[in-house]
């Protein structure tokens, strides 16, 4: 739950998934009747201060590093594993 304006704004104009924050605050738990009686339990994260701990290169980098190169993706079509001669007979359905 974000309380301030300024903050709401900052992040959903500048922070994008993937952004690695810091995020300090309390978590607070309640429960309430809905309207059919059932009882629902709520955990709230009630934020007081976001840092951005690392800029939007940073995190380009970061993603980029963390993809595999081509040359190192697996080959599907080597060959190596072993084949199963499957047969319309085996199948349950036709």
């Amino acid at each position: 739950m974000l309380h301030g304006i300024k903050q709401r704004d900052y992040i959903s104009n500048y922070l994008t998934k993937g952004s690695l924050i810091g995020v300090e605050g309390s978590i607070q738990s309640r429960t309430y009747d809905d309207a059919t009686g059932k009882k629902v339990y709520v955990q709230e994260v009630n934020v007081g201060q976001v840092t951005v701990l690392e800029s939007r290169t940073q995190r380009q980098e970061r993603e980029q590093q963390s993809q595999p190169h081509e040359s190192e993706k697996p080959s599907y079509e080597s060959g190596d594993e072993p084949t199963l001669d499957i047969t319309s007979d085996d199948l349950p359905f036709r």
